[in-house]
């Protein structure tokens, strides 16, 4: 009577395997950049730069469009991120999140922000700001830490 593959593989796992097994999913990482700013309503686009890590992203928040009208969130937005402004009364809601997908590994130790807005225009500076995100684990197993990060204006 031979010893067929099946019958070894259903041993092994009889006995137990000292591999791990992963569920397969990507936490979705991200960092949160939150606040309120002021802006002159005479600015009708504002040039957005945010800075993490030697990466920087570069967008245009415009309003000058008939859909791009102040209201609701208006946003320039990259692949794994997004700026939004959004009116509130004389001053405007700011979010900022920047998402780090399918990185499992720990939140690091401590990751700045620099976050600039500039009126398209005139070129004047708006918004010039470095913080700090503070970072809390959401979900850990084995295999994943998933986690977050939050600063605010």
């Amino acid at each position: 009577m031979g010893v067929t593959l099946g019958t070894v593989m259903l041993l092994a796992a009889a006995c137990g395997s000292t591999e791990q097994v992963c569920l397969a999913y990507a936490c979705a990482n991200m960092a949160e950049l939150t606040g309120s700013v002021s802006l002159p309503a005479t600015t009708t686009q504002v040039d957005v730069s945010i800075c993490s890590q030697g990466k920087c992203q570069t967008g245009l928040i415009d309003w000058s469009a008939p859909t791009g009208a102040r209201s609701g969130c208006t946003a320039t937005s990259w692949e794994d991120s997004e700026v939004c402004l959004k009116p509130n009364g004389d001053s405007f809601d700011l979010r900022a999140v920047l998402e780090v997908t399918g990185d499992n590994g720990p939140p690091p130790p401590s990751t700045e922000y620099h976050l600039t807005l500039v009126d398209h225009a005139t070129g004047e500076v708006l918004l010039d700001v470095t913080r700090t995100m503070t970072y809390r684990v959401t979900r850990e197993d084995n295999c994943h830490t998933c986690w977050s990060g939050q600063a605010t204006l």
